[in-house]
């Protein structure tokens, strides 16, 4: 796929094909405007019907305006776009445009050649490449930071997530193991509440009858005639 595949506009068929003195003009107007830095415009960027994959036109015209700050000095294939632009409304076709626009900028630079024209071409492709190249590089970097780096967090928090379930299932078993020796306990020390409560009665009481009897027995040892 050529550059002009990505960037020129689709030919118009125009049945009503002219070739005014005012065309001319203003081709050699727009070989002027080019000559003193007015180069071809992001709008010459369109979607390709031939391409059969998703592309984005917005980055098309990133591309192409990339193309046309980063323009080399001289005439070249950004020159020869903007001259074979001018000529659309003559409905030639692109090769015809091409043609006239190449001859129009070789009156202009003598030492303009197919060559220089050609080179240029190669040279957008390579400022391409680098945009291509500084475009991975930024979606590398966002891939491990929105999709690697999560997956990676994502993985050690089901980890972790893991980790609590299990500990919370061993925390239940101790809280059950726990709640089953409250329940033991409890029924021992109503038990043993019981038990203590009324063997301390029973003492309590056989003390009592002890002292009783021992009092009985003092009284009746007082009153005693001897």
């Amino acid at each position: 796929m050529s550059l002009k595949d990505l960037f020129i506009k689709p030919e118009v068929n125009n049945k009503n094909t002219q070739s005014s003195t005012k065309e001319e003009e203003k081709t050699q107007k727009n070989i002027t405007e080019g000559k003193e830095g007015k180069e071809p415009t992001s709008e010459q960027v369109i979607y390709s019907s031939k391409i059969g994959t998703e592309v984005s036109l917005d980055i098309q015209k990133k591309i192409w305006q990339t193309l046309v700050d980063r323009n080399i000095p001289g005439p070249d294939m950004m020159e020869l776009i903007t001259c074979s632009t001018s000529l659309e409304s003559m409905g030639l076709s692109v090769d015809q445009r091409y043609v006239a626009a190449f001859k129009m900028l070789k009156s202009q630079y003598p030492n303009f050649d197919k060559t220089t024209l050609v080179n240029s071409v190669d040279t957008y492709i390579s400022f391409v490449n680098e945009e291509l190249a500084s475009g991975k590089r930024q979606f590398k970097e966002k891939y491990k930071r929105d999709v690697e780096d999560k997956r990676a967090e994502i993985q050690s928090l089901n980890g972790n997530n893991s980790s609590i379930l299990s500990q919370i299932e061993e925390l239940k078993k101790k809280s059950e193991s726990i709640s089953e020796k409250i329940k033991q306990l409890e029924a021992e020390v109503e038990v043993s509440e019981k038990e203590i409560t009324h063997n301390e009665q029973v003492f309590i009481n056989t003390i009592n009858a002890v002292i009783e009897k021992l009092t009985t027995d003092k009284n009746v040892m007082s009153n005693l005639n001897i």
